[in-house]
């Protein structure tokens, strides 16, 4: 099961997007929501039974704070190097935390956000998605998640911890969510042995000029597609 949780460390992180918030209390988007809610921290035991513990975006009473350690994180010169998200050494203070702002707003509802992960006071990773970026076409239900780590809690189990409490917490129980997705480069044998090894099977038929295909744009590279279904198989799995 180890290796499912490999694929996040062989793949480029994703990218991090902010939408202006639409009214999130219209009943069109209950099918997006979480039920209970997804406001609950949660432990993450890693290796050596270190305990971390996962907070919700939507954490009203750490917000300010979330805000700033999220700066931070992603302007460590490591972590800038492989996220694909948010620069903020190039980017507007302002126009950043308007960006986290919007991912509160999603918790709040009861949307799949983004979690932080801390030890301690020490943020050591943030993992997210947004389930309705696909809504109104054939692709809706469809996610790709971003995540990173503080280098200082590279190869400790922080990713695999990150994920597994996401995937458990947000993104299962959402009843709109159906697959994970991800792509790789054409010529990158390893991330795409990586996917495979992790339950994900090649995704037939894309089109990249179809303007609604999650991932149109991204030339010369290989889509691959994990479906709710078997991604609860291989959870099921790792527990036993």
């Amino acid at each position: 099961m180890n290796c499912f949780f490999k694929f996040l460390s062989l793949i480029p992180l994703l990218v991090a997007v902010g939408y202006a918030a639409p009214n999130y209390d219209d009943a069109v988007w209950d099918p997006y929501r979480v039920p209970g809610g997804v406001l609950r921290p949660a432990p993450i035991k890693i290796k050596n039974d270190k305990q971390l513990t996962s907070y919700s975006m939507g954490d009203e009473d750490r917000f300010s704070k979330h805000g700033d350690d999220l700066l931070a994180l992603f302007a460590m010169p490591d972590v800038l190097h492989t996220w694909g998200g948010i620069n903020t050494r190039d980017g507007n203070e302002d126009e950043n935390k308007e960006v986290f702002a919007r991912w509160k707003v999603r918790a709040a509802s009861s949307l799949p956000s983004w979690r932080l992960v801390y030890d301690d006071d020490q943020l050591v990773s943030a993992i997210g998605a947004y389930i309705p970026l696909y809504k109104g076409s054939p692709y809706d239900g469809g996610v790709e998640i971003a995540a990173c780590t503080h280098p200082e809690y590279w190869r400790q189990g922080v990713a695999k911890g990150a994920l597994l409490n996401y995937l458990e917490a947000e993104l299962l129980p959402c009843p709109k969510f159906s697959y994970l997705w991800a792509s790789a480069d054409l010529e990158n044998q390893a991330t795409r042995q990586g996917l495979e090894t992790a339950g994900f099977e090649s995704w037939a038929g894309c089109n990249l000029d179809d303007l609604d295909f999650p991932g149109h744009g991204r030339k010369n590279r290989v889509f691959y597609r994990l479906t709710r279904d078997r991604l609860s198989q291989i959870l099921s799995g790792s527990k036993k």
